[in-house]
């Protein structure tokens, strides 16, 4: 049979034109600045070590920030860190990182992966979401085949609702449809997770051979599992009914103490993704994980939206903030503003956008006011790439529900040197970012993971001043198990 892609129900969002999927172009070869894993990692400033020949100008730091205490703050997440270290801690400590383009692809989260394995040990894969589900997706250290018409439902473009954690589900719509999930490096235990309901029907897992058969209607939308316990590398899922049956996760894990660092990451997604999750599914799921650490990264998406109602925006992005507080109270939190990204009106005409001396300036308060009249004007002096009007402002927002949640904010833009900063990674020598100014190639994504993964163990040695006992990780039973 032949191999063919899910049917996506919606193509990506396009930013300002621009993105058209989450896969970087080519492979990186830059060499990122770091040093051995065990020492602290020393980042070179985004802007003394960028080669550009772009036209540069006005490029800002962020915005004065409120001095954060990354102990404190993480003072969890660190205990459990410092107690797997210590030899002391048997379960995996699992991070799970939420987020919209930046992550679908795995590249700054599959560097992340590594380096907290390098230095806390490997405990697996973790969870991931099924085969081909959107353009770009792809999972570090797994390979999936699939052979059939699959059609993939996303929580971003799918009314259908009774998603779980992931948002996701591939659904296999004839009998004899099959779904391979190969994990390079093998696993020791593994998962599968489908989304049962009414109209599913009966599937076979089968881990490295060994069979099992299950039905997944029920009468109501819920999760429904088939583990093993036997060490392999291969799971071969059918469809054994020409009714569907919805794959939403495969686990992939290790017996052995070490980190699981999770990426969920959507095309098109911004914090009201998560508001369509189901409830009680995404709540067991969260609640059985038991993540140390959670990273939220969102607002790129909301940032372009010229007409955003940014109240409404703040008041629905805390409400689901303090939602995940009560799905995994005690859990710490980070939350990773969005990173520099700039727009170019699309009156600028194609050579604009693709010469390197095409100007890139922050707007000035004369020309905010009147925005919107000005791109409806074609005024000249917007044909030059700029800041979304209200990235700013989302930003701040984003900032704000940290200091008022305690989460810690992790100023991704102003890592990368402020506005402006993405056209000079554009134009660096390797190219550190996409020319469509809003995603980054795998050496930036690589950077960026580099610094965040330094903040994320700020503190991490400095004796907490009330220490918090490590979180306990809960297994969830599997229905099905060999």
């Amino acid at each position: 049979m032949s191999c063919r892609s899910l049917v996506p129900f919606g193509a990506l969002l396009v930013l300002a034109g621009l993105i058209v999927g989450c896969e970087p172009d080519g492979k990186e070869t830059g060499v990122i600045n770091r040093t051995n894993k065990s020492d602290p990692l020393q980042i070179e400033a985004a802007s003394g070590a960028l080669q550009t020949t772009s036209a540069v100008a006005g490029a800002l730091p962020s915005e004065p920030a409120t001095v954060q205490d990354a102990g404190a703050l993480l003072n969890r997440f660190h205990a459990d860190l410092r107690a797997l270290a210590a030899g002391e801690r048997a379960k995996p400590l699992t991070i799970l990182h939420i987020g919209d383009d930046h992550i679908a692809a795995d590249r700054s989260t599959g560097e992340l992966r590594r380096l907290f394995q390098a230095r806390f040990g490997d405990a697996g894969r973790g969870l991931v979401m099924p085969g081909g589900i959107f353009k770009g997706h792809r999972a570090d250290g797994v390979r999936f085949g699939l052979d059939g018409q699959w059609q993939s439902e996303l929580i971003t473009t799918t009314a259908a609702g009774g998603f779980g954690l992931t948002g996701v589900r591939a659904v296999a719509t004839a009998k004899g449809d099959r779904m391979t999930i190969e994990a390079e490096a093998g696993f020791d235990t593994a998962e599968v997770t489908f989304a049962g309901g009414p109209d599913r029907g009966k599937a076979s897992v089968a881990f490295d051979g060994q069979t099992s058969e299950i039905m997944t209607r029920r009468a109501r939308v819920q999760a429904i599992k088939v583990a093993t316990q036997r060490p392999g590398k291969l799971i071969e899922i059918k469809a054994l009914q020409n009714r569907g049956i919805a794959v939403s996760g495969i686990t992939l894990g290790r017996n052995q103490p070490g980190v699981r660092y999770i990426n969920i990451g959507l095309p098109q997604a911004d914090i009201g993704a998560l508001a369509g999750l189901d409830q009680a599914l995404a709540g067991e799921e969260l609640a059985q994980m038991a993540p140390s650490l959670i990273v939220l990264g969102f607002g790129t998406h909301a940032g372009f939206d010229d007409e955003l109602d940014k109240a409404a925006y703040a008041e629905t992005a805390q409400s689901l903030v303090r939602r995940i507080r009560d799905w995994s109270p005690g859990t710490s939190l980070v939350i990773a503003g969005p990173p520099d990204a700039v727009t170019l009106p699309a009156y600028a005409g194609d050579a604009a956008r693709e010469s390197s001396d095409t100007a890139c300036r922050a707007l000035g308060p004369d020309e905010t006011g009147g925005y919107r009249d000005g791109i409806a004007a074609a005024e000249p002096r917007l044909a030059r790439w700029h800041p979304p009007i209200n990235m700013a402002a989302i930003r701040s927002i984003w900032r704000r529900i940290a200091a008022e949640e305690g989460a810690l904010y992790w100023d991704w833009h102003g890592v990368m040197g402020g506005d402006c900063s993405i056209h000079a990674w554009a134009y660096a020598e390797p190219p550190l970012a996409q020319r469509d100014h809003i995603l980054m190639t795998e050496a930036g994504y690589r950077r960026s993971a580099d610094a965040l993964f330094q903040q994320l163990l700020t503190g991490l040695n400095a004796q907490p001043a009330a220490q918090t006992e490590p979180v306990a990780e809960t297994a969830g039973e599997a229905t099905a198990s060999q």
